[in-house]
Parts: C-alpha cells; sequence; structure tokens
C-alpha cells in the first residue's frame, strides 16, 4: 500500500454561498494520511485569498480531499487555486473557476395576473380576476407573477414548470390583503416561485413530485400541519428561506415523526433563515452541497438539523437550535465528509446530546456554543468528537452538579483527530471531566498530556462568560424567544481563539474570540429577516395622458 499520492480527477460545484471541491487520489494511497491540499480564491484579478485546507477522507470507498470554500458572494466567479503535496511523493498544482449560484429574484417582464378561489372563470385582471388556480395555471408562463387574493384554495398541485433560465420563474404569491390558505400543496414543476401561501392542518403542507429543481419557497407559514415540506431524492437547488413552520407535535411528547423541512437526501438546496417550532426534526436528510444557516430552530419532540445519511460538503452554520428534545445535530449515519458545523449556538435540557455522533467521519467543528442544563456529556452515541477538526468551540455545562466533557470509552485518537482551542465549564461536576481509553481525567492539562488534543484548550466559567443567565426554558413555556449567548466584557474567552481562514479573519481585538459570538461584532438574525415592500394591493392604475398648458 503506497505512502504516496498520484492526483486523480478534481470535481467542482456550488450553492448560492459555497463553493466545494472534491479531488480523488489513488484507490490505495496516502495510506499515512499525510497529503495535504491547500486552496486559495480570488474574484478576477483581484487578490488572492486563503481558504482552509481541503480534509484528508477515506470513507466509504471514496479516497480523497475533499472541502469547501465559505461565505461567498451570490452568482460570482471565482477562481479556485489547489496545491496538492505529499511529503512521500506526489505533487500537483491546479487552477479552476467556479461560479456561485444565483441569489432568486422574482423575475420582471412578465404579465401579472389576479386570482380568487373558484372553480373556474375569470381573465385576470384586478376587477375580474382568475376564479381557481386551475384556470390561471392554464395560461401561466415563464415569468409571469399570480397575485392570489385571501381566501382558502384546497388542495392543488402546481404542474407548469417556469424556465428554462434560472430567473425565469412562474410566481405564486399573495396579494397582501389576507391569509391564503391551502389544504396540501403539490409540487411536480420546476422554477416555481411560492411566497405567502398558508398551508393548514395537512398530513403534509407542501410534497414535491419528481425530479424538481430551482423552486424557491419564502415567506409561507405551515401551520399545524405534521410535516410541513418534503422534498425527495431527485430534488435538486431549492431555496426554502424565511418560512414560519408550526408543526402539531407535543415537543414533550418525544415524538420522532413530523419534519419541518425533509430533503430526503437529496442535493444543493439552502435552507435558510426558517422558524421551526413544534416538528420531530427541525431540518432533516440532505446528501451533499447543502447549506443549512440562520434557522431558528426550537421547541422540537426529536432533533434540530439531522443531517443522517449526508456524504459530503453538507454545512450548517450561524442556527440558534433551543430546546430539542432528543438531539441537536446529529449524525446517524455520517456517509461521506467532511461536514461543517460552524458558529451554532445550541442549549438543551435533554437526557441525549448537543451531537450525536453515530457513525460519524470528518467533520470540521468551529466557533459553536453548546449548553447543556442536565448532567449530560456532549456527544451522545459514539464518541465521534474524536473525528472532528475542532478549533474555538465553548462546551458549558450549566445545570446542577455540572457534568462530565467527554467519555472516549474505547474509542482512540487516529489521523482524524485534530482538537485545540475550545473551552470547558464543566460546573460543579467533580468525578472525572474526560475519560480517555479507560483512565479518566479531572483537567485539561491531563487529558492533553495523555491524548495530544486540546493543548491550548481552556476552562472557563459560563456565569462570568456569558450576557445571559436564564436560558433553561422552552419558549412555549417562557413565551420568550430564545436568547443570545454572546459575551461579556472581560471573558477570558475573547481573544481566547486562533485565526481560521474563510472563517473568522473579521475578528475584534488581538484574536478570535471562543464561541458563536465575536464580542463587540453585530449579533446575527435568526429565522425570517424582514420582509421587503408587500405586493401591490390593487392593480396599477392606467397611465393618464398629461395635460399641456399653453400660456401665450
Amino acid at each position: 500500500m503506497p505512502t504516496s499520492t498520484t492526483p486523480g480527477a478534481i470535481t467542482t460545484y456550488s450553492t448560492i454561498y459555497s463553493i466545494g471541491i472534491e479531488w480523488d487520489i489513488g484507490a490505495t494511497d496516502d495510506t499515512n494520511h499525510d497529503c495535504t491540499v491547500t486552496v486559495r480564491y480570488r474574484i478576477g484579478a483581484g487578490a488572492w485569498r486563503n481558504a482552509l485546507n481541503l480534509v484528508r477522507v477515506e470513507f466509504g470507498g471514496r479516497n480523497m480531499l475533499a472541502g469547501s470554500v465559505l461565505f461567498l458572494e451570490p452568482n460570482t466567479t471565482y477562481e479556485l487555486e489547489l496545491v496538492l503535496s505529499d511529503p512521500d511523493g506526489g505533487a500537483s498544482t491546479q487552477t479552476t473557476t467556479v461560479t456561485t449560484r444565483r441569489l432568486p429574484v422574482e423575475p420582471t417582464g412578465g404579465n401579472t395576473y389576479y386570482v380568487i378561489p373558484g372553480s373556474g372563470g375569470g381573465d385576470g385582471s384586478f376587477s375580474n380576476p382568475f376564479q381557481g388556480l386551475a384556470s390561471a395555471q392554464a395560461v401561466a408562463i415563464a415569468k409571469d407573477i399570480f397575485f392570489l387574493r385571501t381566501g382558502n384554495y384546497g388542495n392543488f398541485t402546481f404542474s407548469v414548470s417556469g424556465g428554462p433560465a434560472l430567473t425565469d420563474y412562474i410566481v405564486w404569491q399573495d396579494a397582501g390583503d389576507g391569509e391564503v390558505t391551502f389544504g396540501a400543496i403539490t409540487v411536480s414543476a420546476s422554477h416555481l416561485w411560492f411566497e405567502g401561501l398558508t398551508p393548514r392542518n395537512q398530513a403534509t403542507g407542501m410534497t414535491a413530485s419528481g425530479a424538481r429543481t430551482n423552486n424557491v419557497v419564502t415567506r409561507c407559514s405551515f401551520q399545524n400541519n405534521h410535516k410541513a415540506i418534503s422534498l425527495n431524492s431527485s430534488t435538486s437547488y431549492w431555496y426554502i428561506a424565511d418560512n414560519t413552520i408550526v408543526g402539531d407535535n407535543d415537543p414533550l411528547g418525544g415524538s420522532f415523526s413530523g419534519e419541518g423541512v425533509d430533503m430526503q437526501i437529496s442535493d444543493g438546496h439552502t435552507i435558510a433563515h426558517n422558524s421551526i417550532s413544534r416538528t420531530a426534526d427541525g431540518i432533516s436528510y440532505p446528501r451533499a452541497n447543502v447549506d443549512i444557516f440562520g434557522n431558528e430552530i426550537f421547541d422540537n419532540s426529536d432533533d434540530g438539523p439531522e443531517c443522517d445519511n449526508g456524504t459530503v460538503n453538507v454545512r450548517v452554520w450561524k442556527n440558534r437550535i433551543h430546546m430539542t428534545l432528543h438531539n441537536g445535530i446529529t449524525f446517524q449515519d455520517q456517509n461521506g465528509a467532511p461536514w461543517y458545523l460552524i458558529r451554532n449556538q445550541i442549549i438543551l435540557d435533554t437526557d441525549e446530546g448537543h451531537l450525536k455522533l453515530e457513525s460519524s467521519d470528518r467533520y470540521v467543528l468551529f466557533h459553536n456554543t453548546f449548553v447543556n442544563t442536565q448532567p449530560l456529556e456532549f456527544q451522545n452515541r459514539g464518541f465521534g468528537i474524536l473525528n472532528a477538526y475542532s478549533r474555538n468551540n465553548l462546551f458549558a455545562a450549566t445545570g446542577a452538579g455540572g457534568s462530565q466533557i467527554w467519555d472516549h470509552q474505547s474509542a482512540l485518537v487516529t489521523w482524524r483527530t485534530n482538537l485545540d482551542r475550545d473551552g470547558f465549564d464543566w460546573g460543579t461536576f467533580t468525578g472525572n471531566k474526560f475519560v480517555y481509553n479507560g483512565t479518566g481525567h479531572g483537567t485539561i492539562a491531563s487529558y492533553a498530556a495523555a491524548t495530544g488534543q486540546e493543548t491550548n484548550g481552556i476552562n472557563f466559567s459560563a456565569a462570568a462568560t456569558f450576557s445571559v443567565g436564564a436560558y433553561t426554558k422552552r419558549v412555549t413555556e417562557s413565551h420568550l424567544p430564545p436568547p443570545y449567548l454572546n459575551l461579556k466584557a472581560g471573558a477570558s474567552a475573547i481573544d481566547a481563539g486562533v485565526v481560521l481562514n474563510n472563517i473568522n479573519e473579521d475578528y475584534q481585538g488581538a484574536a478570535p474570540d471562543l464561541g458563536a459570538y465575536e464580542f463587540g461584532a453585530a449579533l446575527p438574525v435568526y429565522g425570517p429577516r424582514v420582509a421587503g415592500p408587500p405586493p401591490p394591493p390593487e392593480e396599477p392604475p392606467a397611465v393618464e395622458p398629461s395635460l399641456i398648458l399653453y400660456i401665450g
């Protein structure tokens, strides 16, 4: 088995804000796993910027280096420079260009129509709207915008596609004069835009049928459905953003059934800034090249993002996850790597864990804030924290008696393990804070000496670190939103982190801070963002001829 590396094929792809890279190597190459790939990126002839190195992956039959360039501009072409190097032999420098996808915007230049509930008739004008969606859909072509007036439209299948250009949506949007209620919505077309609709009281509020792509679901309200949005394994590149989802589950009931957004193991989606509560899992089953960010996930009967069965370049960043009953983020199973978990805030009072690490592979764990209010560890089922590239996280046990941090049981440090610069608060826990290879460790220094990990880890106090302390109740119990666990002035977590390419170069002070929030920086928005201008409340008036007055 060679320790050298033979470079193979490079695959690239993108979402709106990210670029994914996979660089294959020989099937039996680099058995000592010391091959590296550095990444630089730039726009046009601009200055190069460093990204994170690709992650060495040997899992599920894949032998490669893979990873992402993050937090990019939409609809922008980037040049990438990839430099592969193996000290045992093997080197290659490759450049390529990749364009990020467009941020969806409503089309211009099409027809504008109006619709009311009904069973046929109308011409789509403001004074004589289409009566029912079937009449409206019969004339729909790309770039058309249909304003739906208040009322109940029942069950409906949208089967006419827009396109072919990515910008050529057919828009189905509330008219702004009252709630636009649906039963079950079936989407069996592509290049559609849904805005301001309210599916209510259904087994599934919106279901994708067939290989549908480039659909937008925004500012909709899914109320009391068992499952809100269900895609399928053939769907791709949906943009699901700024929606409010309130399911039918009891947050304390423990149900595993009823999802918020279920991707059904599919690719390319952006799931952003949704408010999701009273479901089982908030967001579930990405496959590859998926971005999940800005979501408010709370009071759920199972997990937050359930990324089970995801493969390569699953990215979960800047989400606030509060009081999901079982786990924060799950890896059951992780069927490829890497995944990125960055700047998430997770507060739990469960008897399970923040990270359900069953059958996990390599993942990137940066700048997260984890708080438990019960005496539980921060990992659940399996001991895959040893598969993490972990930096600048905060782990805080704030419940009575505190808690242990990690018990690795029989798992050992391997080439996949890279843990350092994290902060730990075990509260008043007096037992072994860490257990490794059957031996307990009461201090970070003892654990570091035994494992070679967390040599720069610190012990911190949650009470002296976070700006708020009352964060244990569920939103449905307290009727208050979850808190921001940003840092107090003088906290030991300030300037205690390490600089990470493409992640935290905009830090303030002497060095990046630990946890999800940089001290002094603006706090992120979770859940739906402020809406844009409302749709026109009435048909635009005809233009009157100008009156010209001649004086002479």
